[in-house]
């Protein structure tokens, strides 16, 4: 039960409570948030699972309160809101899975039963979140805002959600009966929602947060849980970056083609306007130079928006890069280019190859003839070190743990090439402490004397360290 400021719940699993009152003021089987209007409370990274309630058998809320990342799965009403009840909220859910969650009459029987339900029409805001259930109800409609639930929306990979950036069709999950909510190749849900301002830095899976999975150069954020095909966090690091904070960033412009701007910017105070974008001159940013690895992966991104008149056929935003200080301008040296900006901030994310070199360069340059604003923000390069899920496809994402949550045995499958590339296995609680260390090519593992929580299989790969976490629910 939540009634405090500044509450602050992460990593937890909250599973198998079960509230036995019936009557609404007392909802909440897993979690019941009734916090101050002038605090709020955040959930982050948790699972909660197998409750029970009369009224929001997994989470009830009735104040300030935000979930992020959060999985609220096979959970059971016996009245209304299996997954989530809100009454007197200003409560948000960013990112998270409400799926499997049931409804059950007096005699123990599945009835038609909404996921989430309100007392009556709230301020409560749903975003870039799954609900969803085989065959089964989502929301009611009579006290839902305006908009949720209805395919309102054609995203950039022409799949359709809500006004929200919410998925209530089939978003292909690795098995949702095993409650395994990591995305399949080809979901619905990869690159498909809002890249709202507040999305988290990563998802539920220790993945980073916005990355390009359908590998059409634009990073838009996965709907749910999990960021499709993105590496561990721990693996990327800034090279260089410049928000145009100040006048002495590592970009380079014309200060009669660029301005710095107040007007819109993705984060900061400032972003970079595109000055007299009606005439037919290229106008050009370009980097300082920078030092890149031959091994390790390099890639550049920049945020990017619109605003007045919609871009035409003939307009374009191209990205150069040239790994020895070439002459950056050159048309040889384009890599991308981009005709379609949409009117929020989208991330451009673009992989690029390099070599030992202490003079790598890149440019943007933008030819705009339609006299749309074009504004730029957030321009890094980043680097991935040692091994990832993206570059090891076949080896380390066939990594799959089940059941999880688990309770007496954990099974670990993997192919069989990663028992003479891997050194050890090692299991971590979430205060960092091994408690097993696992013998290699061991697939069953007894966790019997595990108490319930949270944990991590540590996995040493080629001189680099990947994690999987995985729960015990007791």
């Amino acid at each position: 039960y939540l009634n405090g400021t500044g509450v602050q719940i992460e990593n937890c699993i909250i599973a198998f409570n079960e509230n036995k009152h019936e009557g609404m003021p007392f909802a909440g089987g897993g979690i019941s948030c009734s916090t101050a209007m002038d605090s709020r409370a955040t959930i982050k990274n948790c699972l909660i699972y197998g409750n029970k309630a009369a009224y929001g058998a997994g989470v009830r809320l009735a104040g300030n309160v935000t979930l992020i990342n959060c999985v609220i799965a096979n959970n059971i009403a016996t009245e209304k809101g299996s997954g989530l009840y809100y009454n007197v909220s200003d409560a948000e859910v960013i990112n998270c899975v409400i799926a499997n969650n049931h409804t059950l009459d007096k005699s123990g029987n599945i009835v038609p039963g909404y996921q989430i339900a309100a007392s009556q029409k709230h301020n409560f805001s749903l975003r870039n979140s799954i609900v969803y259930q085989k065959d089964g109800l989502f929301w009611d409609e009579s006290t839902s805002p305006n908009g949720f639930g209805k395919y309102l929306r054609t995203n950039f990979n022409r799949d359709s959600t809500d006004a929200y950036g919410n998925l209530f069709s089939d978003p292909r999950f690795e098995n949702i009966d095993a409650n395994l909510f990591k995305l399949l190749p080809g979901s619905p849900a990869i690159d498909a929602g809002l890249n709202i301002d507040d999305l988290p830095d990563s998802d539920y899976f220790n993945l980073v947060r916005l990355w390009d999975g359908n590998d059409d150069n634009i990073s838009i954020v996965d709907i749910g849980i999990h960021e499709f095909g993105a590496p561990e966090i721990q693996n990327i690091y800034k090279v260089k970056e410049t928000g145009f904070e100040s006048e002495t960033d590592f970009v380079r412009y014309d200060s009669d083609s660029y301005q710095r701007t107040e007007e819109e910017s993705r984060s900061g105070d400032f972003a970079l306007l595109l000055l007299n974008s009606d005439d037919d001159s290229e106008k050009w940013l370009t980097s300082e130079r920078f030092e890149t690895d031959s091994d390790e992966k390099y890639y550049l991104s920049f945020w990017v928006k619109i605003s007045g008149m919609p871009l035409e056929e003939e307009d374009v935003l191209s990205i150069s890069f040239s790994p020895q200080g070439a002459e950056i301008t050159s048309e040889e040296y384009i890599i991308h280019t981009i005709n379609k900006i949409d009117r929020l901030w989208q991330k451009v994310m673009i992989e690029i190859s390099v070599q030992p070199s202490d003079d790598a360069i890149f440019a943007v340059s933008a030819m705009i003839n339609s006299g749309s604003k074009l504004y730029i923000d957030d321009i890094m390069i980043e680097k991935e070190s040692g091994l990832s899920s993206v570059e090891i496809p076949d080896k380390l994402i066939q990594i799959k743990l089940c059941p999880n949550p688990a309770n007496d045995y954990l099974k670990i499958s993997f192919p069989d090439e990663i028992l003479y590339q891997t050194s050890t296995f090692e299991i971590f609680n979430s205060n960092g402490i091994m408690v097993k260390s696992i013998k290699r090519g061991t697939k069953i593992v007894n966790i019997s004397d595990f108490s319930s929580g949270m944990y991590f299989l540590r996995i040493s790969f080629n001189g680099s360290a990947f994690y999987r976490k995985f729960a015990v629910v007791r």
